[in-house]
């Protein structure tokens, strides 16, 4: 027969067992969505980068106030110019100033947009060129040079309709007449979500030092020199400095960071959590797989003694195997469709949500060809997984004694073993996910409730809050919430890996309870007709369960409380250990495992004897 057929008949032989087909369809879809969503996720953050030319050497720099800290705060204009006349290990630093730029034309109204004024160095170092007209040139930043501007594409578009011949035209920024002398790419949007630059004037003179505007500051780094390199040039440069100017440097350093980890807090807040998400994600997909190997493992068993018929019948083992392993690539097929549908939706729901808080210009969350070959590759490998033990467990050469063994039970037995180990290890996996999800739920709860008080004119956070926009408590407030909200965000998400987890493992408890109660129904209807009561029967059933719970949650407990302790940076007012987190989430593990055993017990305890004795 060809693979075709054998797909064919493998779709006819799940449609008769919809079931159990529709839970492993489901638990590997599951799988698969969840993980190319989150993979595509902390591509988007952490991997993908800013869209220039060797993005890997740009960096920002900014000013230590705080020894030890990580973060720093904006640099003084005369703090730029002796970096740039001491470093050697940039081939240029450049800076930047975010402001809101009123725009106006000789048609329409004005419109506020966010804007920037850029050293005109900036777009040599970023390597990149206008779409339209030129860049800066070294004049367009002296004292009376005439007022140029350039356009981001997306301003271009929608302001001047996209009108080829705008490079020339004259437009008024904040007031002041203005030539537009060209148009940026789409992409580009620098520093963080700009569409309109200015240039910028670093003058020391015009300043006392310690004083000025707090200018952002980033550089590109020489080829062949590392970033410790630049950082232990730029320690001893702060010294010197501190040393010569004891007034305004005493105690102050440099903070130098890949530009595009700057603004995520990349050594203590979003990167390692999306990367600590990544790695909860692809437990998740090991439970779906688990439980997808699961199902069929029950159902290989089932059809032990049909396999043992067509052996006996010259069946070669190649024919057996591809029977079996025909199925799981059906269920492959429909799990990867599934996880790909998931996928897309949990994309568009997350990048929907995302831009509602503004990130930079360079996230940008898609399924790019990269993740769906991913999908793809983990749809392949689950049907491999799933369906490799139950293949070589059906086409054993000893057909005979395959048939005793039905016939006896015994084989039902040693893959029963196999079964409830892996759902002790979803169990355990569940409980070590749970946890920490609890932890980050009552995180994002305290978080939200966190009274954030505005008494005080230093925030220490790396974000800039131009009083034009944000001119009162009330504004700030609304920044801040939203803020938190973008943290609930990654949270929410990293949450939902714990419910899938729980769902999962539910999922493959039931399979597993349910196949060994129909396998033990000659054994439960001699139990009845002996004078076994329902209670008698409910408790025998129940047992199984009861005792691979507590098994997989102990393992669970101490998995769990050890992730916790290291994701415990992520937590806000909630300690790695917290009690009413891990009774809840043992309650809650408790309850919804409790119940998967009881509806297979429940049915077995209303088989008539003499039903379960004749079907034996």
């Amino acid at each position: 027969m060809t693979l075709l057929a054998d797909l064919r008949l493998a779709a006819r032989a799940l449609l008769k067992n919809p079931g159990h087909s529709a839970l492993a369809v489901l638990a590997l879809g599951l799988g698969i969505g969840l993980t190319s969503t989150t993979w595509s996720v902390v591509h988007g953050t952490a991997l993908r980068g800013l869209p220039f030319d060797h993005a890997e050497q740009l960096m920002a720099l900014d000013r230590r106030v705080l020894a030890g800290s990580t973060e720093g705060v904006p640099t003084r204009v005369h703090d730029l110019a002796d970096w740039r006349e001491r470093q050697h290990s940039f081939e240029g630093l450049a800076a930047f100033f975010m402001m809101s730029v009123n725009l106006s034309g000789a048609e329409g109204q004005p419109e506020r947009s966010p804007g920037a004024l850029l050293t005109v160095n900036t777009f040599d170092l970023l390597r990149v060129r206008p779409l339209l007209g030129r860049a800066f040139l070294a004049g367009d930043d002296r004292p009376g040079a005439l007022p140029v501007a350039i356009l981001g594409y997306g301003l271009w578009q929608d302001r001047f309709g996209g009108d080829p011949n705008v490079v020339g035209q004259t437009v008024r920024v904040n007031g002041v007449p203005t030539t537009v002398v060209g148009v940026m790419p789409r992409m580009f949007r620098f520093p963080i979500g700009e569409s309109i630059w200015l240039p910028l004037a670093v003058d020391p003179l015009l300043s006392k030092r310690g004083e000025g505007p707090g200018l952002g500051v980033f550089g590109r780094l020489r080829a062949g020199t590392s970033l410790e390199v630049a950082r232990a040039e730029f320690t001893t440069l702060a010294k010197e400095l501190e040393a010569r100017y004891p007034e305004t440097h005493r105690g102050t350093g440099v903070v130098i960071k890949p530009y595009d980890r700057m603004y995520l807090a990349s050594d203590e807040g979003v990167v390692p959590g999306l990367y600590a998400m990544l790695a909860t994600v692809f437990a998740v997909l090991l439970i779906a797989c688990a439980n997808v190997s699961n199902l069929l493992l029950a159902r290989a068993v089932v059809r032990t003694r049909e396999l043992a018929v067509r052996a006996a019948l010259g069946a070669s083992r190649l024919r057996l195997v591809s029977l079996v392993l025909a199925e799981s690539s059906v269920i492959a097929l429909g799990g990867g469709a599934l996880g790909v549908a998931l996928a897309f939706l949990g994309i568009r729901w997350f990048r929907e949500k995302a831009m509602l808080t503004n990130p930079p210009f360079w996230l940008e969350f898609k399924l790019d060809g990269a993740v769906l070959l991913f999908v793809l590759g983990a749809a392949v490998l689950s049907a491999l997984v799933a369906g490799v033990v139950p293949a070589w467990r059906s086409s054993r050469p000893n057909m005979h004694e395959v048939l005793c063994d039905a016939a006896r039970g015994t084989s039902s037995l040693r893959l029963g073993r196999f079964s409830r180990a892996l759902v002790i290890t979803e169990l355990a996996l569940s409980c070590a996910l749970l946890l920490p999800a609890g932890m980050m739920t009552r995180s994002i709860v305290n978080l939200r409730e966190f009274n954030v008080g505005f008494a005080v004119d230093l925030l220490t956070a790396r974000v800039m809050l131009p009083r034009a926009d944000y001119p009162d408590n009330a504004k700030r407030l609304q920044f801040f919430e939203e803020l938190t909200w973008y943290v609930g965000l990654f949270g929410t998400l990293f949450v939902a890996f714990g419910v899938a987890a729980l769902l999962l493992a539910v999922v493959g408890l039931y399979g597993v309870v349910a196949f060994s109660t129909g396998q033990r129904a000659h054994q439960i209807g001699i139990r009845m007709a002996l004078g076994a009561t329902t209670r008698d029967v409910i408790s025998l059933v129940m047992q199984q369960g009861v005792w691979q719970l507590g098994l997989g949650t102990t393992l669970g407990v101490a998995a769990g409380l050890g992730f916790s302790r290291v994701m415990a940076r992520f937590f806000f007012r909630v300690t790695p250990f917290d009690p009413a987190t891990v009774a809840t989430v043992l309650i809650v593990l408790g309850t919804t495992t409790l119940v998967a055993c009881l509806f297979p017990a429940r049915r077995a305890a209303r088989t008539e004897p003499s039903v379960a004795l004749r079907d034996q």
